[in-house]
């Protein structure tokens, strides 16, 4: 006997020398087994941990002039003791049981008449049959007996109702008397413990036997036909969710106490593929843990490439739906705005349907830091910028202070994911400047950055461009989130040529985010195709702060001056510019025609304007009257 909770054995081999038992029920703390056989009659509870006490055994003499239908606990969690229910054809009996002191007491009395009865697995409901149409429920709890109302069965009077018609079933936390037509092919669902809830009815084709079991609310309808049908109730369209061929030879039973998922869980994986399993789940109410476990799953064992892209088209069509709803009713085609995610999960509401942040925060995130063996919580760019100033003996300061000179208030984004505190404009003593403050470990070694030149791309990032493939084969865009996340891993794991290649066919949108990020790459690589790419996405977005610093970087200084006078920029201080020429004094030295070249530019802008003072913004002058009295005077 295994523990599930434990994942060990708590029992060894019993020796049970009883005859074959009507039932053998267990406690709820495991320890005593409630049995029950027939002749001759004995109703008793056996110890499992002590073998050598005395069976606690009742009187059966109270039943010689009845028949015993029923015996079964009453679920008392974290109770010393607990109730036991005895169902005989004329009474209902009630004992209480002390686990203690192993001693048993009659409680309560309920004089009845019945042919058959059936409890649920948690014995808080007992049904009656009292004719062969009439069904009697019953309430147990506090040592008492209530009835509820009648259920009448729309039955033959010519079909004689056996025990295995009727099962209790309890189905999100609805407890309902399940009736089976074979004949007519039909279960019917009676909701016994919720008056407000309809009634049922799931047809089959049954084709003389039928045999039905729930599992993680999920009704399991085995039949005559080969075929097991699979029904979730919690759907209020259509509740059959899928119709599965039994394996041969078919089952001849299943039992109807099973409620375990990972069960469930099991028989999936091992006959269907992952796209399967994951399409059964997304039909039905409250999965998402499940759906991400099989997702997550596939993605740790590395499966191909065409079952992976199968798996995420499946999970993507129904969150597509979703989009081209929002779409509809809120009118964003026309400005082709971006879905805040939170309105996009206030529309998913219960599904089960993952969206881009699920599969960010979820799968492709979880997999980076376990990969790198980073903290939970870090940001992956700033991961990614102090392995490359660790490696290419590049100073963060510069950064920061380069970082510090410009305006990105704008780009605070309160998600981890996203936010940057490089780029962030916060508070440079919270900044992590060295790569083993963002370790789990910090006795790791500062690892290597991985080979550029290496043939494919590593796995997470073949993962994420096949996800990217399911959202345009569904007619999406991949949401800014995703983009940025999938930029800041190829940083991560230096695969610059991807990133210059998806920044180029226009899969990463522009963006400030995006921009500021290449800045940060560019003045640390040096890498003259970021230095360009950055600076015509800083053109088309309109960051001319970011155009100055890559010209400076560059020391094309006299293409600055040029700049802001193209884009009629006059809040551009010249000061700045004027600034770092003087302080390059080697680089004036190589180009003596630099500084003279500048300063008659900046003076036939001031003359422009002066006569064209409508179609020619002034430069900003301040600060500049060392360098030109006149002009800045004027």
């Amino acid at each position: 006997m295994l523990d599930k909770k434990l994942r060990d054995v708590v029992l060894n081999s019993i020796r049970f020398d009883k005859p074959l038992c009507e039932s053998l029920l267990f406690s709820n703390d495991g320890r005593f087994v409630l049995y029950w056989y027939n002749d001759p009659l004995t109703i008793g509870i056996y110890d499992l941990i002590n073998n050598d006490s005395d069976d606690v055994l009742f009187d059966p003499l109270q039943y010689d002039d009845l028949i015993v239908l029923r015996v079964f606990w009453v679920a008392s969690h974290n109770s010393p003791n607990a109730d036991i229910v005895v169902v005989s054809t004329r009474r209902i009996d009630i004992y209480n049981f002390s686990f203690s002191s192993m001693t048993l007491r009659l409680l309560n009395k309920k004089s009845i008449n019945c042919i058959d009865a059936w409890h649920d697995i948690e014995g808080k409901y007992l049904v009656l049959l009292q004719n062969n149409q009439t069904l009697v429920p019953y309430t147990i709890s506090n040592h008492d007996i209530k009835n509820l109302f009648e259920i009448e069965i729309n039955a033959s009077g010519e079909h004689k109702m056996s025990h295995s018609d009727i099962s209790i079933a309890t189905i999100y936390h609805v407890t309902y008397c399940i009736y089976k037509d074979i004949s007519n092919g039909t279960i019917s669902l009676r909701a016994i413990n919720n008056p407000n809830c309809h009634d049922v009815v799931l047809e089959v084709n049954s084709q003389g036997w039928l045999e039905i079991c729930v599992v993680n609310n999920l009704l399991l309808a085995l039949t005559g036909s080969g075929e097991t049908y699979i029904f979730d109730i919690g759907l209020k369209e259509d509740s059959l969710i899928a119709r599965v061929p039994q394996s041969k030879p078919p089952l001849s039973s299943i039992s109807n106490d099973i409620q375990d998922e990972d069960l469930l869980m099991l028989y999936l994986t091992r006959y269907y593929t992952d796209a399967v399993v994951a399409d059964f789940y997304q039909r039905r109410m409250g999965c998402i843990h499940q759906l991400l476990h099989v997702i997550s799953t596939c993605v740790s064992n590395d499966i191909r490439t065409a079952d992976l892209l199968s798996l995420f088209c499946t999970i993507i069509t129904p969150y597509a739906n979703i989009i081209r709803k929002i779409n509809e009713n809120e009118k964003k085609n026309s400005k082709k705005t971006g879905i805040p995610f939170e309105t996009i999960n206030a529309y998913i509401g219960n599904k089960s349907i993952i969206t881009e942040r699920s599969i960010a925060s979820a799968i492709l995130y979880p997999y980076i830091i376990k990969d790198w063996g980073l903290k939970s919580g870090v940001n992956i760019f700033d991961c990614s910028v102090c392995l490359f100033c660790h490696h290419y003996n590049f100073d963060i300061k510069i950064l920061l202070d380069m970082m510090d000179e410009m305006d990105v208030s704008l780009v605070s984004v309160g998600d981890f994911l996203v936010n940057s505190s490089i780029i962030s404009n916060g508070s440079k003593s919270s900044i992590n400047t060295d790569f083993k403050q963002f370790q789990s470990n910090m006795d790791d070694c500062i690892p290597p950055l991985y080979n550029s030149n290496s043939r494919g791309s590593y796995h997470i990032i073949t993962v994420m461009m096949i996800y990217l493939k399911g959202l345009r084969l569904n007619n999406l865009y991949p949401s800014h989130l995703l983009q940025i996340l999938l930029f800041d891993t190829c940083i991560l794991y230096n695969d610059i040529s991807l990133l210059k290649f998806i920044l180029r066919s226009n899969l990463i949108k522009d963006s400030h985010l995006i921009c500021y990020r290449l800045l940060c790459m560019f003045a640390i690589t040096e890498d003259m195709v970021l230095g360009q790419l950055c600076l015509d996405m800083a053109l088309r977005v309109g960051l001319l702060d970011v155009c100055v610093a890559i010209h400076t970087f560059k020391k094309e200084y006299s293409q600055i001056v040029q700049l802001l006078k193209q884009q009629r920029n006059g809040s551009y201080p010249l000061s700045r510019v004027l600034r770092c020429v003087a302080n390059d004094i080697q680089y004036q030295t190589q180009h003596p025609y630099l500084w003279p070249c500048i300063i008659s530019f900046i003076h036939c802008w001031v003359e422009e304007h002066q006569l064209e003072p409508r179609t020619q913004v002034a430069p900003n002058l301040r600060d500049c009257e060392m360098w030109l009295p006149q002009s800045a005077s004027s």
